[in-house]
C-alpha cells in the first residue's frame, strides 16, 4: 500500500522540486540533504465484518525536516495538496488528519508533521 503512495509522491513535480527523491522510512540517513521527508505508520485499525475482513483505516505520518521553517512549510503544503481527499484506485482514499509544527534543537531542524489517514476497502495495509 505505502509503495503506491511513495511512487505517487516521488513523481509529483511540486514535491520533487522541493525534496527530490529524499523520502525515507522511519528515519533520515545521517547527514541527509535537507529538506527531506521521513514517514511511518502510526496505526492500522481493521474493521471486522461477518463475512471476512472489512475496510482498514491506517494513519501515516510524513515528517518534513528542513533547515528553515519556510522550507519545511513549503514541502508540507505540497504533501497536504497531494494527499488530502485523494483516491488511489477504486478501493483506497487518503485524507489529511493532522498537521503540526516541531523543532529539534539538537539538529537545528524545523519539522512539519503531516498525518494522513488511508482508508482501504480491502487488501493489504502495507
Amino acid at each position: 500500500m505505502i509503495e503506491d503512495l511513495l511512487e505517487y509522491l516521488l513523481n509529483l513535480p511540486a514535491l520533487q522540486a522541493l525534496v527530490g527523491s529524499r523520502i525515507y522510512p522511519l528515519m533520515l540517513p545521517q547527514r541527509a540533504t535537507l529538506p527531506a521527508i521521513r514517514y511511518q505508520r502510526i496505526s492500522t485499525l481493521p474493521e471486522a465484518a461477518h463475512d471476512g475482513p472489512g475496510p482498514r483505516e491506517s494513519r501515516w505520518q510524513f515528517s518534513v525536516h528542513a533547515g528553515s521553517y519556510a522550507s519545511a512549510d513549503g514541502a508540507a503544503r505540497a504533501l497536504r495538496a497531494a494527499l488530502d481527499c485523494r483516491r488511489f484506485g477504486p478501493q483506497r482514499t487518503t485524507f489529511l488528519a493532522n498537521d503540526l509544527d516541531d523543532y529539534d534543537a539538537e539538529t537545528e531542524q524545523f519539522i512539519r508533521h503531516v498525518d494522513v489517514m488511508v482508508w482501504e476497502a480491502t487488501g493489504d495495509s502495507g
